[in-house]
């Protein structure tokens, strides 16, 4: 049995040093299930992590509101839990996402079933709306809002990432199922990705739809880049060159509305999708990765020259042809430019199914991804336990942003320089543009 263990799951939070060694393992939780979805360092050089909790002991003795409450816990630089609470009302209630405010508290993104506990007064659209609270530096709940339409249980909306932005509010990411309430005359299609922008106070300033008939859900949400220029340097994208732009990713199964022309038309498959915005939510590039079967963009990092995005496919045809496909489900990492070009495709993984979930520069000249695994052999051989295994994985970024620069032969015309004729070396001469 693993030490420390406290119920039927945990919530860890693991820190390794930059070789990958872990240097500590926090597990947190009662008696019943709880786990972590998301984590971000504190401005102390502690940790916050969110996800769900299920448990009324342990660490959760006299929090427990219903049959799931959102979970947050604050940790120290040593990863001591410093506080737990659990958020939410008598239903079933859970944190995708945490952030960062720019006064030190922090924002959790995700979903609610409730209607009273901490969402007593709050507007219940639909059987699940997406969920934003504003936590202060000590987890206590500042403002809340729910987001979401009317319908049926399998009438659903959440958030599923988000961040603080330049001016001190927020942006939460994610998808509607709904047709109605707050997406009234916005819906497109079956499942859309949605977009809500709040000022510092939680007020909304504005909300965007996005998507066709099929659907279409955002994973996760970067600040783009202010200067749109690019740089030879392939580093990573300085913070103060980040306007008030954003780029996300996520999937699509459409190929009308924001999505006409990015898809064949007999591709029924889901299909992983890159979309950058301008400050007040207006597209100004959308790129799908089309194959046959499904596949999904979970990460973005900004560098200096583009975009790196990541995600898992599971056929190496249409935009992932000359993909390396290791085994049923692998994972990628793309290169793009700043106007939303694909320039290069990486792949890895192994003999099983591999889901890779985010991307981040690491300590120095490379990217951390992470994710999990069922495989059991190459880059995983000798590492994995059995059936489901997170991975955590350390990528050169010169792999990582390798591509191959264009090249056009440009036909060049070599006359005799005392004769108006074509010289003889004339169809021998080409450069390189």
């Amino acid at each position: 049995d693993k030490e420390g263990v406290k119920g039927k799951t945990d919530g860890a939070l693991v820190l390794y040093d930059d070789q990958g060694n872990m240097i500590w393992e926090k597990l947190t939780g009662g008696s019943k299930a709880d786990s972590f979805n998301g984590a971000a360092q504190t401005g102390d050089g502690g940790f916050i992590a969110v996800g769900n909790t299920q448990s009324v002991d342990g660490d959760l003795e006299g929090q427990g509101k219903g049959a799931q409450d959102g979970l947050a816990a604050l940790f120290d630089g040593d990863g001591n839990l410093k506080k737990a609470v659990a958020l939410g009302g008598s239903n079933k209630d859970g944190f995708n996402d945490v952030f960062v405010a720019q006064d030190g508290g922090f924002v959790a993104v995700g979903y609610t079933h409730s209607t009273d506990g901490d969402l007593a007064g709050k507007t219940q659209h639909g059987a699940r709306d997406a969920w934003i609270v504003k936590l202060d530096s000590n987890l206590n709940i500042e403002w809340s809002d729910t987001f979401g339409g009317s319908g049926s249980t399998l009438i659903l909306d959440e958030f599923t990432k988000g961040l603080t932005c330049h001016d001190g509010g927020f942006l939460a990411v994610g998808y509607s199922q709904s047709s109605d309430g707050d997406m009234e005359g916005a819906a497109k299609g079956g499942k859309d990705a949605v977009l809500v922008k709040y000022d510092s106070e939680g007020s909304r300033e504005f909300q965007k739809v996005y998507g066709g008939t099929g659907d279409e859900a955002f994973t996760h949400v970067e600040a783009a880049h202010l200067n749109r220029s690019g740089s030879a340097d392939r580093e990573e994208a300085d913070p103060d060159q980040l306007d008030g732009g954003f780029v996300l990713t996520g999937y699509t199964s459409s190929g009308d509305g924001d999505m006409d022309g990015l898809v064949s038309g007999e591709n029924t498959a889901e299909n992983a999708f890159v979309m950058e915005i301008d400050k007040k939510g207006n597209v100004e590039w959308i790129d799908v990765m089309e194959s046959s079967q499904d596949s999904g963009a979970y990460g973005v990092q900004p560098i200096s020259d583009g975009f790196l995005v990541t995600g898992d496919f599971s056929a190496n045809d249409g935009d992932f042809t000359g993909t390396d496909l290791f085994g049923k489900q692998d994972n990628y990492i793309a290169h793009y430019s700043q106007d939303g070009k694909c320039r290069a495709v990486y792949s890895f993984g192994g003999n099983d199914t591999d889901g890779i979930k985010g991307i981040l520069s690491g300590f120095s000249d490379d990217y951390l991804v992470w994710g999990s695994t069922k495989s059991t052999d190459s880059i995983f051989e000798g590492k994995t336990k059995g059936g489901y295994d997170g991975f955590l994985v350390r990528i050169n970024a010169h792999q990582a942003e390798a591509y191959d620069e264009e090249k056009y032969l440009v036909p060049v015309t070599a006359w005799k320089a005392d004769e108006d004729t074509p010289s003889m070396m004339a169809p021998m001469l080409y450069k390189n543009a």
